[in-house]
């Protein structure tokens, strides 16, 4: 194999930031605080890039991992494995581009 690219692939988010947060319940809300020093809808407000590590961090727990490991993987990736790590929010369509079946009905029929 001739590939230069060493980066390892980091798993990803099956929901977005929001959805994940809408999602996280009260033990992983204390486990956010307790290793980011604030709650996780306090960090969506006041730091966005500390508020996705904590995303991810809360991604690990759920896989298995232990605080300490879900922490060290979410400070190890970089800004650009962290964008890569949660879709895109597909919430709201454009009319002229729709993504989703109630985007559809909006746009004008040709």
């Amino acid at each position: 194999m001739t590939s230069t690219d060493t980066t390892p692939t980091a798993p990803t988010s099956d929901l977005d930031l929001g959805d994940l947060l809408n999602s996280a319940n009260g033990y992983e809300e204390i486990a956010v605080e307790q290793r980011f020093g604030a709650d996780p809808y306090a960090l969506l407000g006041t730091n966005v890039i500390k508020c996705m590590r904590a995303g991810v961090f809360i991604v690990h727990r759920r896989r298995g991992a232990k605080d300490a490991d879900a922490y060290k993987a979410a400070m190890e990736l970089t800004s650009e494995a962290l964008n890569a790590f949660f879709p895109d929010d597909e919430d709201e369509p454009m009319p002229e581009e729709p993504v989703t079946e109630a985007g559809k009905d909006d746009s004008e029929s040709a």
